[in-house]
């Protein structure tokens, strides 16, 4: 697994993360689906934060579309929204137990359709946070 922590941060916005470039062509491909396992066990920042960009895990997979533009699909965690954050692209799960994810088929849910995989991004954001992330697999068929 891999953990982000991040303690002290006094309300001041901070991001840590890993990232893998792939460059894949997937044009050809039937499905495509992420797969992972979160836990959370801190986040001081409630929900996604203000602007609904600040999570203890995100997962961000940067793709260019079949017209050749270059954007992104993300996919967030969070246990608590005491302030009634928003929470677009986020899930609300338990705290301190692991959570299996698996993506919706990205090639039928997603628009315009990805027909080359760049990079995936997992990464923490917010204030203070305390999170974990394994078993990440990007399934293309």
């Amino acid at each position: 697994a891999v953990r982000f922590v991040r303690a002290g941060g006094s309300g001041n916005h901070n991001s840590t993360g890993i990232s893998q470039e792939l460059n894949k062509d997937i044009s050809d491909a039937g499905s495509l689906r992420l797969r992972l396992d979160v836990r959370l066990h801190y986040q001081s920042l409630s929900g996604g934060g203000y602007l609904a960009s600040e999570f203890p895990l995100m997962v961000r997979i940067n793709y260019k579309d079949i017209y050749g533009s270059q954007t992104f699909w993300v996919k967030s965690f969070y246990y608590q929204n005491d302030a009634g954050n928003p929470t677009i692209s986020g899930e609300q799960i338990g705290r301190d137990q692991w959570f299996p994810y698996e993506s919706p088929d990205l090639l039928t849910s997603v628009s315009p359709r990805p027909a080359t995989i760049l990079s995936i991004q997992i990464y923490a954001s917010g204030w203070d946070y305390d999170s974990m992330v394994s078993d990440v697999s990007l399934f293309v068929e």
